[in-house]
């Protein structure tokens, strides 16, 4: 029964589809990982990167019948069945007739009779029916063509997705009906295909010959009653190294030499050493064994399964050399040596001069094995004139070092970060330049700096202060004496010395002057941006920023935070504006974002200490993190 929507179906499903992610339980997908499996266990390809040959054949869809007019006839094809024939007769008696081909293998002519063509190649049927046409008609030149081919039934059986019976143009192929099948399975042969043809011995076809080699397409059509089995694949090689189609190979129906595989294999590479060819062969107990062979004198040797052959490179066998370049190129490093190198060649492949090179005298060191390197001086100066007696040549291992310019320097920078016009680095004079001049240089403030976070950083103080500070804050302090406590809120402050202490706010909002400082080189000015918060700090139960909501007092944030601690006084509680203003909770109208609230703790010793309290709180907001709101709503 003739399987009509196979003949639709196209490999598009197939594991060799490009671009489709097949289903785990894809039966092609088990085969191809079972047909890997095998080539790594055996040792065809332990890597599992060559390519299996032959695998993406079936990428397309399948063919279609072709009118001739399209295609030229192949010489050898039989007329049958369902074939419409044009048949004309050019002259003094112009006739024009369009025949098919009856099931009985016949046309049948107007008055000149019927002509078995069946079975006939189209000039053999030009000559029976020129034979007839002639007792009728005089004076003509006949002229006969292939309008329509037949329609011819096939079977496909064997390591094919979708094995069954397919109804094909005359003028399709063996791999039209193997792409109609959905494709050979991974584990089937791509050089064994059987065809068994009516009246005919059965034929054994290498798909090779089509896909890796010039072959006839005339011996590929099909005829009707065709039936086309795909065995499975018994026997592979792999080819690598220096050839141009590395990959993995099955091997054909007839023995196959040393020098014929790498022939299909495209042929050997530019830089293939034929003298060094590497011949990996599986013995009777499945144990490996390596040999290196001259293809000149062993080419004729046939490989059998679970070969390896690898051809190396010429290169393999050249010993890496280098020579290096230090100082002031862009790209200081080593490079491959190449004969003929000159400095100059080496100075581009390193990039090139950078502006602080010294021009006056440059410096090769040169290795002799043995003793101490000759050096040898060379003006740079010259060799960038165009000089080129000052361009000496490079010899193997060579160090070349550029030096740079003797007390080069580009003098002293600062660096702007964050809510500035433009932030990035700027020079100063030196004990001259301050930090308004450079702000302005700097386009000045974006509408969201804030002020009350900027900070001038300079280096930090010796790191033993740092350290003692740190030691000092880890101790709680309701354990420490009067004495201790002082001393540990000093140690906290020196902490922070390497923040200058400067009032962006009164400085660039009031406009007081004497709050501007003098910069110093590698001094950062750090602008933070001012968010949608409100920052709860000291004794609440979930210290951080809390999502600003226009309206709301004091107490609804310090809740949002977690409400007060045991210890904490509530009512000398403090609200630090974003401008750095500090002011008493009740003395508050509204809030705006990025105010702090500050609630202090029981035993805090005076108001002096709440306010240097405060400044420390203030110095923190940079780190602190935002609350999350919890079982409070």
């Amino acid at each position: 029964m003739s399987n009509s929507s196979a003949q639709n179906t196209t490999s598009a499903d197939s594991v060799f589809a490009l671009g489709v992610a097949p289903k785990d339980d894809d039966v092609f997908v088990k085969h191809y990982r079972l047909l890997r499996s095998r080539f790594s266990a055996s040792g065809i390809d332990p890597s599992g990167h060559l390519p299996i040959i032959g695998e993406n054949i079936f990428h397309g869809s399948p063919s279609r019948a072709l009118p001739s007019a399209s295609l030229p006839l192949p010489p050898n094809y039989l007329l049958g069945p369902g074939d419409v024939l044009g048949i004309y007769l050019l002259g003094k008696s112009q006739q024009e007739m369009q025949i098919t081909v009856a099931a009985d293998g016949k046309i049948y002519l107007p008055s000149a009779g019927v002509v078995e063509v069946s079975g006939r190649t189209l000039d053999q049927a030009r000559t029976v029916i020129n034979n007839s046409l002639a007792k009728v008609f005089g004076g003509y030149d006949l002229q006969i063509v292939l309008i329509s081919p037949k329609i011819v039934s096939i079977d496909v059986a064997g390591e094919v997705k979708k094995p069954g019976r397919y109804a094909l143009s005359a003028l399709n192929t063996v791999l039209d009906a193997l792409s109609s099948a959905g494709g050979i399975s991974p584990l089937g042969s791509l050089r064994h295909v059987q065809l068994e043809r009516v009246d005919a011995p059965p034929q054994t076809i290498d798909l090779y010959r089509f896909i890796l080699q010039l072959a006839n397409r005339d011996e590929f059509f099909l005829q009707s009653g065709d039936r086309i089995f795909v065995p499975p694949a018994q026997s592979w090689v792999a080819l690598m190294g220096e050839v141009m189609r590395p990959g993995i190979y099955e091997l054909g129906p007839q023995l196959l030499a040393i020098e014929d595989a790498v022939s299909l294999a495209g042929g050997i590479a530019p830089l293939a050493d034929l003298h060094k060819i590497e011949l990996s062969r599986l013995d009777s107990i499945g144990v490996r064994i390596s040999q290196t062979i001259d293809l000149a004198l062993v080419g004729k040797l046939p490989l059998r399964h679970g070969d390896r052959v690898r051809v190396y490179s010429k290169l393999q066998d050249v010993l890496p050399s280098t020579v290096s370049i230090f100082g002031e190129v862009r790209e200081p490093g080593a490079f491959p040596f190449e004969r003929g190198l000159r400095v100059d060649d080496l100075i581009q492949k390193a990039g090139g001069l950078t502006r602080f090179a010294h021009l006056t005298e440059a410096e090769i060191a040169r290795v002799d094995p043995g003793k101490p390197p000759t050096i040898i001086k060379f003006s740079l100066e010259k060799l960038v004139s165009g000089d080129t007696l000052a361009n000496p040549a490079v010899n193997e291992d060579d160090q070349i070092f550029i030096r740079r310019i003797p007390d080069w320097n580009l003098g002293p920078l600062v660096e702007i970060r964050g809510e500035v016009q433009f932030p990035g680095k700027y020079p100063i004079a030196r004990d001259r330049t301050t930090l308004r001049e450079v702000i302005a240089l700097a386009g000045g403030f974006t509408p969201r700096a804030l002020l009350r976070e900027a900070r001038l950083m300079r280096a930090a103080i010796h790191s033993q202060v740092m350290q003692s500070a740190a030691m000092a804050d880890s101790v709680p302090s309701d354990r420490l004496t009067k004495a201790e406590y002082e001393d540990f809120v000093m140690r906290r402050d020196l902490a922070n010395l390497s923040h200058v202490s400067v009032n962006f706010h009164k400085l660039f909002v009031a406009g007081d002057r004497t709050y501007d400082v003098i910069l110093q080189s590698n001094d950062v000015i750090h602008v933070p941006r001012t968010d949608s918060l409100i920052y709860v700090s000291g004794r609440v139960g979930l210290p951080g920023g809390v999502p600003f909501v226009a309206g709301e007092d004091v107490g609804y944030y310090i809740s949002k935070a977690g409400g007060i601690t045991h210890d904490a006084v509530r009512s000398k509680a403090k609200v630090i504006r974003a401008s750095g203003e500090v002011i008493d909770d009740d003395d508050v109208s509204k809030l705006d974002p990025g105010d702090a609230i500050w609630v202090p703790r029981k035993g805090d010793r005076s108001r002096w200490d709440i306010f240097r309290d405060i400044i420390t709180v203030l110095a923190q907001l940079a780190t602190i993190y935002v609350v999350i709101d919890r079982a409070t709503q």
